[in-house]
């Protein structure tokens, strides 16, 4: 009996890794993604093993997963026909097994609470060793700071939706424990796009659960706590990056000084409308670098170097100035529909669904994080199984 107990707990933890995978790993190193398709396989082929085709009975399901098997069939038929393709084959492939291979009966809430606690703690372990311990600045850091953040608030909202929701104490003071350590990376992190999107979500998801849960005297106390500490830890970063450091940059762009982060930014927005309504459907594809330098000789923007730059850093100029607007309605389609057909269902997993979308739209603002690989696995990934969580009583 006990063999058998310890055989199943190992094919458990194998059929979830790819998860915790996208939780840590996938992060930290250049080739996470690889390890990914590694891990999902594996995890695919010890989950048809134990559960057959029942399985893919059941997932088969989920409305959102065909959505992805339709982008995937899309995105291999682009590379067949030389078409330039807005997405990647691989990121696709890992969604749609691990989505359609991966038991919902799993993904409980502790082992959901238990995997974003550990997400949160590698964040935090590694954003203080970078900037305490190595000291360096965040434009050097080894991977992105921007993306990053943003995995960071994904954690984060997370960890409060299960802090909120989940009634064990102990998975509760978890959660809340993960939220404090999110919040603390993304501030040290000095990211105003992450801390825009983060902030906000945290209280929009508070408040909407209190109107839906009553005023009840012990999620007035856990709310109260959360937001003293939400306020106690940001204030001084918010006031110092956000606040001055904004103001700063605004008043030097009003001055004719443009070669600052916002001045940029304001630079590529505007050179992405131009070309967006140049070419409205077609798009100007990967040939960013060469549109917006033509551009610039037209005096059309201001001059500055702009050759490092691969994105119009906006998801939502971005994709219509690469991909035509077509491409972008899509997109908002496939973010939205989900949320207007779940909102109503004041649970679990609508609530987390909803959260990690306010995430995404909210970043999009000022960066396009799903250009970054990592972070399109872990949006879609979570996406689809909180979807079909969504439609299982059990987590609900």
């Amino acid at each position: 009996m006990l063999k058998d107990n310890i055989i199943e707990r190992g094919a458990n933890f194998l059929i979830l890794l790819p998860i915790l995978w996208i939780f840590t790993g996938l992060f930290y190193f250049e080739n996470g993604n690889k390890i990914l398709v590694v891990l999902t396989l594996i995890s695919a082929l010890i989950s048809f093993i134990i559960y057959r085709i029942a399985i893919l009975k059941e997932n088969i399901k989920n409305k959102y997963l065909w959505v992805m098997f339709l982008l995937l069939i899309l995105s291999i038929s682009f590379d067949v026909f030389n078409i330039a393709n807005p997405l990647n084959i691989r990121a696709m492939s890992i969604i749609c097994v691990l989505s359609a291979f991966m038991p919902y009966r799993l993904l409980s809430k502790k082992t959901l609470s238990l995997i974003i606690f550990t997400g949160s703690l590698c964040a935090l372990l590694f954003v203080v060793h970078i900037t305490f311990i190595l000291k360096i600045p965040r434009e050097f850091w080894p991977i992105n700071a921007i993306p990053y953040s943003t995995y960071i608030c994904v954690i984060g909202v997370l960890a409060l939706v299960n802090m909120l929701y989940i009634k064990e104490e102990k998975l509760k003071a978890l959660s809340l424990v993960a939220v404090i350590f999110s919040i603390t990376a993304v501030m040290l992190s000095e990211t105003r796009g992450a801390m825009i999107a983060l902030l906000p979500t945290l209280l929009g998801i508070s408040l909407y659960y209190i109107l839906s849960k009553g005023y009840k005297k012990k999620t007035l106390i856990y709310t109260l706590i959360f937001s003293l500490l939400v306020i106690g830890m940001s204030l001084p970063i918010l006031k110092d990056r956000l606040y001055d450091t904004t103001k700063n940059e605004l008043i030097a762009f009003n001055t004719g000084h443009e070669n600052t982060s916002i001045g940029i930014r304001f630079n590529l927005w505007k050179a992405g409308l131009i070309l967006i309504k140049e070419s409205p459907f077609h798009g100007i594809a990967n040939n960013m670098k060469e549109d917006v330098q033509q551009l610039v000789n037209q005096h059309k923007i201001y001059n500055n170097d702009y050759s490092t730059f691969s994105h119009f850093h906006n998801q939502y100029i971005d994709v219509a100035a690469k991909w035509g607007l077509q491409t972008l309605v899509a997109l908002l389609l496939i973010l939205l529909i989900p949320v207007f057909k779940i909102h109503k269902k004041n649970t679990y997993t609508s609530v987390s669904f909803i959260s990690i979308t306010s995430i995404l739209m909210i970043a999009g603002l000022t960066d396009p994080p799903l250009i970054n690989t990592p972070l399109f696995i872990m949006f879609f990934s979570l996406f689809t199984l909180l979807y079909g969580l969504n439609k299982n009583p059990i987590n609900n």
